[in-house]
C-alpha cells in the first residue's frame, strides 16, 4: 500500500512481516534479536494492539511470520514508528543484513467477527488480483461467504 493511502487510512488493520535467516544468521541470534529488541519495540507503541510470531511448517527452512493487528494503519506513517526505523540499533541493521528473505505487507480489515485477543491457531492467506470494477463485488461475496460457511473461530478478513 503506498504512503500517501497509509497516512489516509485511519480504520484498523493487519501489519504481517514474513522472514527468513540466511545461513549467516544464526537462528537463536534471530529470535534473540526478534524477543528482546524489535518485537518488544513495536509492542511498546500505542497503535499496536498485539503481536504473535508463527512458523511455517512445510519447509525446510521455515519461515517466520510476524503479525500485529494495529489500531489504525495510518498509525505506520506517525514518528513514533517512523522513528523505530530512522533510529535503528547497530545490531537490528547487522541482523536486516543477514536476513534471507524479508517482505512487510499491510492490510486494511474489511470484514471481522467479535474480538479474540488470543493468536489465531491459524492462519490462511489467499492473493487475488481483481479488476478495480469489481472489487465491491468480490467484498460482498467474502462476507456473505463468511456468514454461511460453518467454520467455528473465523474471525476476519483482510485485504
Amino acid at each position: 500500500m503506498p504512503l500517501e493511502r497509509l497516512s489516509a487510512y485511519k480504520g484498523p488493520g493487519f501489519f504481517c512481516v514474513l522472514s527468513q535467516p540466511s545461513d549467516s544468521l544464526p537462528i537463536d541470534e534471530y529470535h534473540h534479536w526478534y524477543n528482546t529488541e524489535h518485537g518488544p519495540a513495536r509492542l511498546k507503541l500505542d497503535n499496536f494492539a498485539n503481536g504473535f510470531r508463527y512458523k511455517s511448517r512445510d519447509l525446510e527452512r521455515p519461515v517466520w511470520l510476524a503479525c500485529y493487528d494495529l489500531k489504525k494503519v495510518s498509525g505506520l506513517t506517525e514518528p513514533q514508528y517512523t522513528r523505530l526505523r530512522e533510529k535503528r540499533s547497530e545490531r537490528e541493521h547487522h541482523v536486516l543484513k543477514r536476513m534471507g528473505y524479508l517482505d512487510r505487507r499491510i492490510y486494511t480489515n474489511f470484514s471481522s467477527r467479535g474480538v479474540d485477543k488470543s493468536p489465531a491457531p491459524i492462519l490462511l492467506a489467499v492473493t487475488m488480483y481483481v479488476r478495480d470494477d469489481r472489487v465491491d463485488e468480490v467484498d460482498r461475496w467474502y462476507e456473505e461467504v463468511s456468514r454461511v460457511l460453518p467454520c467455528a473461530g473465523w474471525r476476519c478478513a483482510h485485504k
